[in-house]
């Protein structure tokens, strides 16, 4: 089986926890924002390795895919379909067809002989009896995903935090290891990371504990 995915828009960021939540959590007072930069660059940083990890997006977005070649001589024939971004809501799915004939509705009955059901959690859509497996041209144009970041699921936005707090906590003890530089005027102090260097986000025993949880998330199927 062939799939092919086209973005049509993307979510604004792909943050899964924000910079005031990060804060809350690591007792930096709201008024304190000199280290917002350095923090920010950990949560972006550490969200897209999460993203990468688990071989997905995770923001919502609105996307077109299509799937092709759905039986052939190396894959059996199979009633379920794996959309690429989920949690997806069947509201959110904007056309579906099938060799270009609309398969939106439920229809039961020529030309589909049944119906498709959408599991919105997991976004895979599965066909029906009496109709056979999926076949042809399958395109879908859907909207997919997280509202980030406060929709993170609370379990994916825990195991963010932990590596977030570990890479801080890591800094604070040694900021020269991240390549962070001072600019001090009178009793002025700025921090800023110098070109290409980017904080360690976590050490490899808090991957392989939270490793557990971002299982439920990853994506297997391409």
């Amino acid at each position: 089986m062939q799939q092919i995915l086209n973005v049509i828009t993307e979510s604004s960021t792909q943050d899964l926890v924000s910079l005031d939540d990060m804060k809350q959590k690591l007792h930096i007072p709201p008024t304190d924002t000199t280290k917002d930069f350095l923090l920010q660059e950990i949560i972006t940083n550490t969200s897209g390795a999460i993203a990468e990890m688990c071989n997905r997006v995770f923001g919502k977005g609105k996307v077109e895919e299509t799937f092709y070649q759905l039986e052939d001589a190396t894959t059996p024939a199979t009633r379920r379909l794996y959309l690429s971004r989920w949690p997806v809501a069947k509201a959110d799915i904007e056309t579906f067809t099938q060799d270009g004939v609309d398969y939106l509705p439920d229809a039961i009955g020529p030309p589909h002989l049944g119906s498709w059901v959408l599991e919105e959690s997991t976004g895979t859509l599965y066909q029906q009896p009496p109709a056979g497996a999926w076949g042809g041209v399958i395109d879908v144009v859907y909207t997919g995903g997280y509202d980030l970041p406060d929709g993170a699921p609370g379990a994916l936005k825990f195991a963010t935090e932990a590596l977030i707090r570990e890479s801080y906590t890591s800094w604070i003890r040694n900021p020269s290891s991240f390549g962070v530089r001072q600019i001090g005027h009178k009793e002025a102090r700025v921090s800023y990371y110098a070109p290409n260097m980017f904080p360690t986000l976590g050490i490899p025993a808090t991957w392989t504990q939270v490793g557990g949880v971002l299982h439920k998330f990853t994506r297997y199927w391409m």
